[in-house]
């Protein structure tokens, strides 16, 4: 017998359970000491007579006869993600302009980045030609998703409200769907143009409460922004009653503050609305901001868990996006973890980005840094196809480091954009430390475990 190399097993503290798991065929279960040690004897080449237990693991597809059984169960899950990937809608990016009116502490954009310039109508027009054309190629049912980022696209100026107007018409004209990434500085000045044509979403940041947020998130003179954003947020909420994703970038900085905020964002009322997510997001190390203040990701998740279970209220701040956290949420609100991820996101597949002077870029993270333009779409489009090959090629099947790896259905190989600027290559495999992540995931959500076992 061989025993799968994506079997998993996390013994949860004070109980004798333990948590068995295959993220390949998808299977959880609860188990004891004997299921466990069972595993471990065939691990060594040993022979099992318990035929009830090795039935079980086999059904489960813990275990196969022979180790090319599994190995054709990778192929046919990574032809099956292909193909949902191909159906999956795509996801455009405009950058109206890198300007912008805040100097965050821990930006990634260097000065020669965050040029003033506005993006001009006739570029805008080559834009849609190439979204629509990259659609219409695609197997996509659902209209694509076209998201404003920067720099900052709402910055208060006339030719910037311009174009704004001019991408977001466009937009609705063609039947795409629409969100903003914003500062959320000068977001009052949008109102109308917010509600008149985007129907996805904005997302607005704030780091924490008043002071902590005064501390990173700056204007050129070093003041505060805190309350000139949450006075827009109010008004978003009344005027427009528009989905709000508020962003907290964390790190050693502000970690701490969490419990705070929650108590901010109750007291303000957002919570009360039923509009508003608020999220963490870590501050990751892209090799230019350094790691003095960066948080691991397995040491922030622990922080915040503890901070769950001794500030009840730090709940309303989410981890939306931490795929680990919310694939065992799904477990336990839909009985099933999420499919095997062969590819970290769809950068240069199904996301393809449009900076100000005409540069395609297949990654928002790496707008403005001419090393990585994929392509040009003014005055005529033009794909370099050796370097958008690499992008549509990395995954966990051809990254050296991640071919043999057992976390590699978790992780999907990385972040490409940590990848380039921390480790200098598309084809390096940055590690998060999957196997913490998932053991504290597997701690916190196992009553909720427990209990749907129980229940069948």
């Amino acid at each position: 017998m061989y025993v799968s190399r994506y079997t998993f097993f996390f013994p949860i503290s004070d109980t004798e359970d333990i948590i068995l798991v295959n993220p390949l065929s998808g299977a959880v279960d609860i188990v004891d000491k004997e299921v466990i040690d069972v595993i471990k004897t065939l691990s060594q080449g040993e022979l099992v007579n318990n035929r009830e237990i090795l039935y079980e693991l086999a059904r489960r597809r813990y275990i196969y006869l022979k180790k090319e059984d599994e190995e054709k169960l990778i192929t046919e899950a990574f032809e099956q993600w292909n193909k949902n990937l191909a159906s999956e809608p795509e996801s455009f990016f405009i950058y109206p302009t890198y300007g912008c009116n805040l100097r965050c502490t821990y930006c990634f954009q260097t000065e020669d980045m965050r040029i003033g310039d506005v993006i001009k109508p006739r570029l805008v027009d080559k834009a849609f030609e190439v979204m629509e054309k990259f659609h219409s190629e695609g197997g996509a049912k659902e209209q694509p998703l076209l998201t404003l980022f920067g720099g900052e696209p709402l910055m208060y100026r006339k030719e910037q409200k311009e174009a704004v107007t001019y991408i977001l018409k466009k937009c609705q004209d063609m039947g795409f769907h629409s969100k903003i990434i914003t500062n959320g500085v000068d977001l009052g000045h949008y109102i109308d143009i917010v509600r008149k044509y985007v129907d996805k979403h904005i997302q607005v940041t704030l780091d924490g409460p008043r002071d902590t947020h005064n501390r990173r998130r700056i204007f050129a003179d070093g003041s505060g922004s805190f309350d000139r954003i949450a006075d827009n947020i109010d008004r978003v909420l009344k005027e427009i009653g528009m989905n709000i994703a508020l962003r907290i970038n964390v790190d050693k900085e502000n970690l701490s503050t969490l419990p705070e905020m929650a108590s901010f964002i109750i007291e303000r009322g957002w919570k009360d609305t039923g509009l508003i997510t608020p999220y963490i997001a870590a501050v990751r190390d892209s090799g230019c901001i350094g790691q003095e203040h960066v948080v691991p990701l397995p040491q922030l998740l622990k922080t915040v868990l503890n901070m769950y279970a001794e500030r009840p209220e730090t709940k309303i701040i989410t981890l939306m996006g931490w795929r680990w956290m919310e694939s065992i949420e799904n477990l336990v609100k839909k009985g099933r973890l999420y499919s095997p991820l062969f590819n970290f996101c769809g950068a240069g597949m199904k996301r393809l980005c449009f900076d100000t002077f005409g540069d395609i870029y297949a990654c928002a993270g790496f707008a403005g840094e001419k090393s990585q333009v994929i392509g040009k779409f003014f005055p005529e489009s033009e794909f370099y196809v050796d370097l958008l090959n690499q992008w549509e090629t990395r995954n966990i099947l051809t990254l050296p480091k991640c071919s043999t790896c057992s976390y590699n259905l978790l992780c999907g190989g990385g972040c490409t954009f940590i990848a380039v600027t921390k480790h200098g290559s598309l084809q390096a495999s940055p590690c998060v430390g999957i196997h913490q992540i998932l053991n504290l995931g597997f701690h916190y959500y196992y009553p909720y475990i427990k209990k749907r076992a129980e229940g069948g």
